[in-house]
């Protein structure tokens, strides 16, 4: 029976009614302690004396209650007033992500924006153990702020097996047909549930994923992913048919994001998505530039199809890191990439700087006229709320079997490396190794690779961020505003250091011991670390060339190849492949313009070019 307003339910007084679902109805009720308004949940009378039935409503409580995420319903508070049990959680006001589909497919942007906030607070729940198992469009609410909050972990469950049951069919929405939440019965609702959920089988996260695709999937075209003029036709549909490619749908949906949201919708839950961060990771690495700003349409004929895949970790690749230092949450886990998906026997791999990721070369990847690549090193991940410490030998050691990988899967016969900051010298410290006969690489451009201590300018500063106080680390970041040469670089360093402390903000000793492993050889052998690198490099690679910035007064870089010059005039220092071409000096840029698309495209295309004009015979020759 309805509660009339006024009904007092603990310290809480009824005002009206909201809605009705299949764990019960929700009001919208006045706490008086606290004098705010709150959503209540009430259980039916009818089974509050069933213990199974309350037995799962409190735990709905207790999981949701664990969580704490600006994307997830807040509960304050759960009770019992007679033979009523109810749940009281925060009040919010807005529409349902439902009434926002009543007109169809949404904006790109404003569905972008909403899924990864979803994303994010299904990442938290699955974190926690929670999940939600009924994720749908009228379980997300948009509140008034523009905020996307996910409702209802009304049948989250800790991973407990689901029987198949019977269904109770609402005649003028088939697809979105609810499943009841009693025992031996399926829960979820069915336009939105997983296979393996349609098979009664166990669920994991996965499950949540395919779940979220289909949201992703209505909200992109403004169709439903799987649906049928039963219950029955759709439960059919999720297990054996595919929705319609959404580019065909909605021509502002690329092929990269379509893939995303293809494989969010596997039927296999080992080929989805391993976790919903790596969902997010995706879809912000193939969206910034569209989040960011217009971005102008390649030609047709060179557009690129871009994905973020994952390198497994696998036992085989663990074996060879350093067993002291071995974390064994790293085993099975996975390296992401971002792949432009072009066809083309030359391969470009892009190496980001420290605290950085692939999605910093997402316009390079777009662009390259061959096969691109740009890994993000284990634990740089945008989105991670788990951090593990891996010795910079060790990633050495995963981007060869990565790159082994590579090759052997997509038949390359060239490959050129890109580093950036910290990723030149990882670049340059893994060709100096000597020749691997398994990787034909051909080139090697490093952006501002460390040529002494003194270039480790922002590097040393994160190196001690574990081992300072509060007080001496804002010292030491301030100091970094003084050693900055222009303006806009003022501004580059203030925004990496703000994006890179907030990523690794609990995890601070997993970024300065990367730190500190960077800075090391230099602090101890100075010049020669650079020059030991360059030589061994350029020993094994036929191209190499390392670009500094230039920019301002005074540049630490500049003095640094300048004193490298000059041993090497006295000396040889930098060994027999050495030309006046190898280094090069960009004047009228700082550290970060380097990154520029077009800026270094003027070093790759002659390598691609000279490449183009030996026969792949002869460079495998040369190589081995």
């Amino acid at each position: 029976m309805t509660l009339a307003p006024g009904t007092k339910l603990g310290p809480y007084e009824v005002v009206g009614l909201l809605g009705a679902g299949g764990m019960g109805e929700v009001y919208r009720a006045r706490d008086e302690r606290l004098a705010r308004e709150v959503a209540l949940k009430v259980l039916p009378a009818a089974v509050c004396g069933d213990a199974e039935r309350l037995r799962r409503f409190e735990r709905e409580a207790r999981a949701a209650a664990a969580l704490n995420h600006p994307n997830v319903v807040v509960i304050y508070d759960i009770g019992t007033d007679g033979n009523t049990t109810y749940l009281a959680t925060e009040l919010l006001e807005g529409k349902t992500l439902r009434d926002e589909l009543a007109g169809g497919a949404l904006p790109l942007r404003r569905a972008i924006g909403w899924v990864m906030q979803i994303a994010m607070g299904l990442a938290a729940a699955h974190e926690k153990g929670v999940i939600h198992r009924d994720l749908k469009p009228e379980n997300v609410l948009i509140a008034k702020d523009g905020r996307a909050k996910i409702l209802d972990f009304g049948i989250a469950k800790l991973v407990e097996r689901a029987a198949l049951g019977n269904v109770r069919a609402d005649e003028n929405k088939s697809a979105t047909l609810t499943v009841e939440t009693t025992p031996g019965v399926l829960l979820g609702t069915v336009g939105y549930m997983s296979p393996e959920q349609v098979r009664g089988e166990e669920v994991d996260c996965r499950s949540d994923i395919f779940s979220f695709g289909a949201i992703l999937y209505e909200m992109l075209s403004g169709a439903r992913a799987f649906a049928g003029k039963s219950a029955v036709e759709t439960l059919n549909a999720i297990l054996k048919q595919e929705p319609e490619e959404l580019t065909r749908r909605n021509p502002e949906v690329s092929p990269a994001l379509w893939r995303i949201v293809e494989r969010t919708l596997a039927k296999e839950a080992s080929e989805r998505f391993c976790s919903s961060r790596n969902v997010a990771s995706a879809l912000e690495a193939v969206t910034r530039d569209e989040r960011a700003a217009p971005r102008a349409v390649l030609p047709r004929e060179s557009r690129t199809e871009g994905v973020v895949r994952e390198f497994a970790l696998t036992e085989r690749v663990c074996r060879q890191l350093d067993r002291s230092s071995l974390d064994p949450r790293i085993i099975g886990g996975h390296m992401l990439y971002a792949d432009n998906g072009r066809e083309s026997n030359t391969l470009l791999c892009c190496l980001h700087g420290i605290g950085l990721d692939g999605g910093d070369f997402t316009s390079h990847l777009e662009g390259a006229r061959c096969r691109a690549l740009a890994p993000t090193l284990y634990g740089c991940e945008r989105h991670s709320s788990r951090r593990i410490r891996l010795h910079v030998a060790d990633h050495l050691v995963i981007l060869r079997e990565w790159l082994r990988h590579v090759v052997e899967q997509e038949n390359i016969n060239a490959i050129i490396l890109v580093g950036f900051s910290a990723g030149a010298d990882m670049w340059l410290e893994f060709a100096s190794r000597g020749k691997d006969l398994a990787l034909p690489v051909s080139g090697l451009v490093a952006l501002d690779p460390n040529v002494s201590f003194e270039t480790c300018w922002v590097t040393r500063i994160l190196a001690q961020l574990c081992t300072d106080t509060p007080a001496q680390v804002i010292e030491k970041l301030q100091t970094l505003s003084s050693a900055t040469r222009t303006l806009n670089e003022w501004l580059n360093v203030h925004e990496y250091l703000v994006r890179v402390l907030q990523k690794f903000e609990g995890n601070l000793d997993v970024l300065a011991q990367f730190a500190l492993e960077i800075v090391q050889p230099f602090e101890k052998a100075g010049l020669e670390e650079f020059a030991r690198r360059f030589r061994g490099a350029s020993s094994a690679i036929p191209y190499v060339r390392c670009v500094f910035s230039g920019a301002g007064i005074s540049n630490p870089e500049l003095e640094g190849i300048g004193a490298v010059k000059l041993a090497n005039l006295d000396r040889g220092f930098l060994g027999d492949a050495y030309s006046e071409d190898s280094m090069v000096v960009e004047y009228d840029a700082d550290h970060f313009e380097l990154l520029d698309p077009q800026r270094l495209k003027k070093y790759i295309d002659p390598i691609i070019q000279k490449l183009a004009g030996v026969p792949s015979k002869r460079r495998h020759e040369a190589h081995s």
